[in-house]
């Protein structure tokens, strides 16, 4: 996914500010593959932000993905959930 390609390039601020509020808005899409993009980004910003934001912002994303209809979805979660 364009996330985990360019998350190694882009400052803290621009992932804070801008591509995680996107990829937290797309885990809420009505396509099931634009929600398991959603939490494989989200796993790969995993690494770019600070502890209170996987807990209060991530985490309850992933959570939430967890209970998706679609078993890819559910799986991605779940995987990163165990990277949390």
């Amino acid at each position: 996914m364009f996330v985990c390609q360019v998350s190694t390039i882009l400052s803290d601020k621009l992932i804070l500010e801008s591509i995680l509020p996107i990829s937290m808005s797309l885990a809420s899409d009505p396509v099931p593959n634009v929600r398991f993009g959603a939490a494989s980004a989200l796993e790969t910003l995993l690494s770019r932000v600070d502890k209170d934001t996987k807990e209060n912002k991530i985490r309850p994303v992933l959570e939430a993905l967890m209970e998706d209809k679609d078993a890819d979805v559910r799986l991605y979660a779940v995987a990163a959930l165990k990277n949390l």
